[in-house]
């Protein structure tokens, strides 16, 4: 492996794959942001669902070696409206999309803060 980075990208590519086989993550859509300094490029779609201020953040805490990575969900104002919360958790990747698209698509309960 050329680059380091190159095994964050692949907890992205594991994480989307679960995303896309989690049947509760079927009103989902994601997208990986890309990075221009090792993608060469921004992703568009990404690019446009930031304009438009409708979206969830997730960042993924990469340990390498590790089956189990910490994460946080940060939504943006369109998304939940005036009740702005983070909400953040821990799992192998398969539990990481099934408890992102419970949050996002509001099978959670409501949590206010």
């Amino acid at each position: 492996m050329k680059d380091p980075r190159e095994l964050g990208r692949r907890l992205e590519d594991s994480i989307m794959d679960q995303f896309a086989v989690n049947r509760g993550c079927v009103s989902v859509a994601a997208y990986i942001e890309g990075y221009d300094k090792f993608d060469g490029k921004f992703n568009a779609v990404v690019m446009q669902a930031e304009q438009r201020n409708d979206y969830w953040g997730l960042m993924v805490d990469y340990a390498p070696g590790s089956k189990v990575y910490s994460w946080a969900l940060f939504p943006t104002a369109r998304a939940v409206g005036d009740q702005m919360v983070g909400i953040s958790g821990e799992g192998a990747v398969s539990q990481i999309a099934e408890q992102v698209c419970i949050v996002v698509t509001g099978q959670g309960a409501s949590v206010r803060w």
